[in-house]
């Protein structure tokens, strides 16, 4: 889930037993030095399941996030303009 005005990415996990979804982690979408404003507008998840794209207005970058297979947390890979 991408969080528009808090320029983050929250990864959650679902349980389809309960079809519940609950929270794995929150990561911003910008890079720790970045001091102006920005939103965030899209997600994609590649076909493979191994990356998730979020992409910064202000920022002007996509972010792009490797996930963990077993944990299903994001690494940010890089931001890309």
């Amino acid at each position: 889930m991408i969080q528009e005005m808090g320029s983050a990415i929250t990864a959650l996990n679902y349980d389809k037993a309960r079809g519940a979804m609950s929270e794995i982690e929150t990561v911003s979408t910008l890079p720790a030095d970045f001091k102006g404003d920005n939103t965030c507008a899209d997600i994609h998840v590649h076909k493979s399941g191994k990356f998730v794209y979020g992409s910064n207005r202000g920022h002007d970058s996509i972010a792009v996030f490797a996930v963990d297979p077993r944990r299903g947390t994001l690494k940010l890979v890089e931001n890309t303009s």
